[in-house]
């Protein structure tokens, strides 16, 4: 090779070296972003205010394979406590309420091997207490609705499904106990009942499939 060809190419060498470190130069900085759940889906919030004025947050979250309850607790512009209730391979709808004494309580339906049971647990500065089963028998158990009166009675009605019958089922907490739950409302579901159609495809609509 004579020497003229040697000096091309050893110039073409050095342009192209200096054209691939300005590219270098100009590509942006890798960026490094958290992964999420392979399935970040949090629903059905419910809010409770408390007489200090500590707010707090229920709601249900996928945390695969299985689904937790969290309760999160707002005071004084900061997040203060944040709990993991329970942890099932289905649970639903969690509610709150606040007795006159500042009890929080919490209730939300849960999956107990066969049966789908509705549950309700007391939270006493940021403590959970023990959790209470209020439903009774294999039946499916949900859907349900809690409210504190002034003397600190705990009162609690919830939607039962058991063979071919649709009941609306209530029970009261006095004294440490949970009343016998009582129908109100009982029909086979045999009869044609108005039926709430869920959008496809959605949580609603899964949690009828079970």
């Amino acid at each position: 090779m004579s020497l003229r060809k040697m000096l091309v190419l050893a110039l073409l060498l050095l342009i192209s070296s200096f054209f691939l470190a300005q590219k270098s130069k100009s590509l942006p900085e890798p960026k490094i972003r958290a992964l999420l759940p392979a399935n970040p889906l949090a629903e059905y919030p419910d809010l409770a205010l408390a007489e200090d004025g500590t707010l707090a947050i229920v709601y249900q979250q996928m945390d695969e394979p299985q689904e937790i309850i969290v309760l999160r607790m707002y005071r004084d512009g900061v997040w203060v406590d944040s709990l993991v209730l329970d942890r099932a391979d289905l649970v639903y709808r969690p509610r709150l309420t606040v007795s006159p004494e500042g009890m929080l309580w919490v209730s939300w339906a849960r999956k107990n091997q066969n049966a789908i049971e509705v549950v309700v647990l007391p939270v006493n500065e940021g403590r959970p207490g023990q959790m209470e089963v209020v439903s009774t028998g294999s039946a499916r158990n949900w859907r349900q609705a809690m409210a504190c009166d002034a003397k600190g009675r705990l009162w609690l009605a919830w939607e039962r499904m058991i063979a071919d019958t649709a009941q609306i089922m209530f029970s009261v907490r006095e004294g440490g106990r949970w009343s016998r739950p009582q129908a109100v409302f009982s029909v086979s579901r045999r009869v044609q009942l108005r039926h709430f159609s869920a959008p496809p495809g959605s949580s609603f609509s899964n949690m009828e499939s079970h």
